[in-house]
């Protein structure tokens, strides 16, 4: 989980200020990040969030998610 989130902060990380409207992942509450992340799993466009989703199982989503938000569970 960790290597798919080092990919995910190269776009939306707190940290990227010329990339603002990406937002920070941070920011979004864990189970509205899921949500978005299957549908763009689902998704028939070729944007490239589905690009990105695309190889990815969905236990690993929501691994991904555990990860992301796992401050949250405490």
């Amino acid at each position: 989980s960790e290597i798919i989130y080092e990919n995910c902060v190269s776009c939306h990380s707190e940290k990227l200020t010329n990339k603002s409207y990406l937002g920070s992942l941070k920011n979004l509450e864990k189970d509205y990040f899921l949500k978005k992340m299957l549908e763009y799993k689902n998704d028939k466009s070729d944007s490239v969030m589905k690009r990105i989703v695309k190889p990815l199982l969905i236990d690993d989503i929501y691994q991904l998610g555990n990860f992301i938000y796992e401050d949250e569970q405490k």
